[in-house]
């Protein structure tokens, strides 16, 4: 992913990396509010939801948005963070990693792939 200039944090032990989204122009598409999800309007309008359901959605990666760790008034520190997990096989964290690539280029990333997405 850092190839492909998508920032990445990846700590030193356990299984999650942290992407940095903000770079990728994913999350401002409308289309990836869910009505009425969980929380309602606020939680859909969270950069982070929006563009975990747009990678979900476009691409078949999902993660984790991390601004539901933080309280609200400092949820803007993680508006372009994503964690993703990497305890899968190494053929899936690759395929994870092209589609993710391939979206953050332009293109959607699942025309072939792994699994379900």
């Amino acid at each position: 992913l850092a190839a492909a200039g998508i920032p990445c944090m990846l700590p030193g032990g356990g299984y999650f990396l942290m992407m940095d989204t903000q770079g990728m122009g994913a999350g401002a598409d409308p289309a990836h509010a869910a009505p009425g999800t969980l929380s309602g309007d606020a939680f859909e309008a969270r950069r982070d939801f929006r563009v975990n359901l747009g990678l979900t959605l476009d691409v078949g990666v999902t993660g984790l948005p991390i601004g539901g760790f933080y309280s609200p008034e400092h949820r803007w520190r993680a508006d372009s963070m994503l964690r993703l997990a990497l305890c899968k096989t190494e053929r899936e964290v690759d395929e994870a990693a092209r589609r993710i690539r391939a979206h953050a280029r332009g293109g959607h990333g699942k025309e072939e792939g792994l699994g379900r997405g």
